[in-house]
């Protein structure tokens, strides 16, 4: 029997009660399989997407509860697009392997984002929001998360992209800054900052984003004008929190002074500014542009080790989380349990 459950475990996925629930009732979105213990294998019950009949439906909630449904595998794109859409069942789903979870993320916060672009409202910010806790939620309860995130960043050019990846980048930081130290509702905030650094981007005229060529001065002048424009929007969608706000107007300021738009310098710069405007120049350099490829990861976190434009303690930090981020934990500290 004990090689029987490795098989199974190897090819299959258990469906809990929760999972089940967010499935529609009678169109399972994946393929159900049952394990049947006469015959000692796992056994088709249902196809994808095909009407399920009151009375196999009832079976299904049944074997569900003794524990014996299960979904392939295989199916596991189908999967991870039905729990992007519900996302708090990755903090329930103790079979989820972390690698898939932080694909799903990305898939998830990616749309999100997406819908919160073409439409910047209140109740989309506060979907964005939401999901962003989830994630804050998932990182607090075991920091080494942060690795199996730094895997899955993406170079495709769109601002969705690049967004998620700096939420990604950004709050790993914050996590190896912190050690054990790191408080959820900080968390929760940073998250929402590095996610709409850059929404004032979305005021910038689209034939000076896709220039496939170096930008010319005026062009300059007019993308530089997106974190004042950015803070007009978050005024509008009545978002009052510090740290947002200090992503929003600080993330292109640099310690030496030769950022923009105040021309801070030193601590004039916030610690959040820095993390987000780190993470934000990070991201960009390994994002595709339509004027040139993106870089090397590994590359591109080691061009900042001795920039003097940016913090040199999280330049260190941002080295060690990319070049350990295949290790199972690029912290030097043990997870929290889940009872805390």
């Amino acid at each position: 029997m004990a090689e029987t459950e490795e098989v199974l475990s190897e090819r299959y996925l258990q469906i809990s009660r929760n999972l089940m629930n967010t499935f529609p009732k009678y169109h399972p979105p994946v393929r159900l399989y049952i394990w049947d213990e006469a015959l000692g294998r796992v056994e088709l019950f249902h196809e994808a997407e095909r009407r399920m009949k009151p009375e196999k439906q009832q079976d299904a909630v049944a074997t569900c509860l003794e524990g014996n449904l299960y979904l392939k595998r295989d199916d596991y794109r189908v999967y991870a697009e039905h729990l992007s859409k519900h996302l708090g069942l990755v903090l329930t789903e103790d079979d989820l392997d972390d690698r898939d979870v932080a694909e799903i993320f990305y898939r998830a916060l990616t749309e999100r984002l997406r819908g919160f672009h073409e439409q910047p409202t209140r109740d989309n910010i506060e979907a964005l929001r939401g999901d962003l806790g989830i994630l804050s939620e998932y990182l607090w309860t075991n920091p080494c998360r942060i690795g199996f995130l730094a895997r899955t960043l993406d170079r495709e050019y769109s601002l969705e992209t690049h967004t998620v990846n700096c939420v990604f980048i950004g709050l790993g930081l914050r996590v190896m800054y912190a050690g054990r130290d790191l408080e959820r509702l900080e968390l929760n905030s940073l998250a929402l900052g590095l996610a709409v650094h850059d929404i004032g981007m979305l005021r910038v005229p689209d034939f000076i984003k896709d220039k496939p060529s170096v930008l010319m001065h005026s062009d300059r002048q007019t993308m530089k004008k997106h974190p004042d424009t950015g803070m007009n929007m978050l005024s509008r969608l009545q978002v009052k929190d510090p740290v947002v706000e200090e992503c929003v107007l600080g993330h292109h300021e640099r310690i030496n002074g030769s950022g923009y738009p105040g021309r801070l310098k030193g601590d004039q710069v916030g610690f959040y500014a820095r993390i987000c405007g780190l993470a934000d120049a990070f991201c960009a350099a390994i994002g595709e542009r339509p004027h040139r490829e993106g870089r090397d990861v590994e590359e591109a976190a080691r061009q900042f080790y001795d920039d003097p434009a940016f913090d040199s303690r999280q330049t260190a930090l941002l080295v060690q989380l990319i070049e350990r981020r295949n290790e199972d934990c690029p912290l030097p500290f043990v997870p929290r349990q889940k009872s805390e």
